[in-house]
């Protein structure tokens, strides 16, 4: 028996935490039930018993219901449900705009008659419900005022001439360490090429370790410290485009910080599932989908 439910609900960043199959059954024994994802290269009216008769084994297909997840009951007008896992599904989501699954088993000597979408009763119809995290955009920071990017500029401009000052030193002091050493056996010699290389090598190393110091004093510095002016009731009050060097820079870095917090608070523990019948903007579980397309 093969399913097709539309992906219509779900966003790009939700992710699928667990699944539920729901059946009805007219009639029949009691049996196992195996379910896999397949490819959904098939319709209602195209799909027969033997061109889909290898979607199973082809390498995206994928077994997804839980061993302990239910089996198909005993008895007539059974509703009953399969417990699917949430990964394999997400991985057969990516793969198109439907869920393609294969539900096999069931008795062995005989067969049991499920209900299709076309069932008069809206509640037989084979459903499928999830646990879904939905997925948040994090808040864009604010833009930058033209004081803030003024003094930014300012700013970067400044750890230039820093980053430049401290690369001629550690120039002149690496490169009068190696001219030491070679001087020992060669009075007379002199950096070479390869010398050069070499000391340029070691300089921008220990270039990013100092600068990278620099930059979290400065940010430090400029969140704690401000040139402050009295007010006219005695309250010393910041005075705009004068925070120290590292304040801009320090919230420009930290924005994206935040945003990724913000976004692992909003996305991280499930909502318990009491009901999947609300798919409101309020609602944080999604149901998708109450019918199936096709049905075989």
């Amino acid at each position: 028996m093969f399913l097709k439910f539309p992906n219509t609900l779900l966003g790009d960043r939700d992710t699928i935490i667990k699944a539920w199959l729901w059946l009805h059954k007219v009639d029949g024994p009691a049996g196992a039930a195996e379910v896999r994802t397949v490819p959904c290269m098939w319709d209602r009216n195209s799909a027969t018993y033997t061109n889909t008769m290898d979607l199973n084994s082809m390498s995206t297909s994928q077994k997804c219901n839980d061993p302990h997840g239910g089996a198909i009951p005993d008895g007539t007008d059974q509703m009953f449900n399969l417990t699917l896992k949430g990964d394999v599904l997400q991985s057969n989501r990516v793969q198109g705009n439907h869920f393609c699954l294969e539900v096999s088993g069931g008795p062995v000597t005989t067969e049991d008659v499920i209900s299709s979408e076309f069932a008069t009763d809206t509640t037989w119809r084979p459903t499928l419900k999830m646990r879904v995290r939905i997925g948040t955009v994090p808040p864009t920071p604010a833009p930058m005022t033209q004081a803030e990017n003024e003094a930014l500029t300012k700013q970067e401009a400044q750890m230039t001439q820093v980053e430049n000052e401290k690369r001629t030193i550690l120039e002149a002091s690496i490169g009068g360490t190696m001219l030491a050493q070679k001087r020992v056996l060669q009075p007379n010699a002199t950096m070479s090429e390869g010398d050069i290389v070499a000391r340029d090598a070691q300089v921008e190393d220990k270039l990013k370790l100092e600068m990278a110091e620099y930059r979290a004093n400065a940010a430090v510095l400029g969140s704690r410290r401000r040139t402050t002016t009295p007010s006219s009731s005695g309250t010393a009050q910041g005075a705009p485009g004068t925070q120290e060097l590292g304040d801009a820079r320090h919230r420009q870095r930290v924005a994206p910080l935040t945003g990724g917090y913000w976004r692992h608070s909003q996305e991280s523990g499930a909502v318990s599932l009491d009901s999947f019948k609300g798919t409101d903007a309020t609602d944080h579980w999604k149901e998708d989908s109450s019918a199936t397309a096709s049905w075989l």
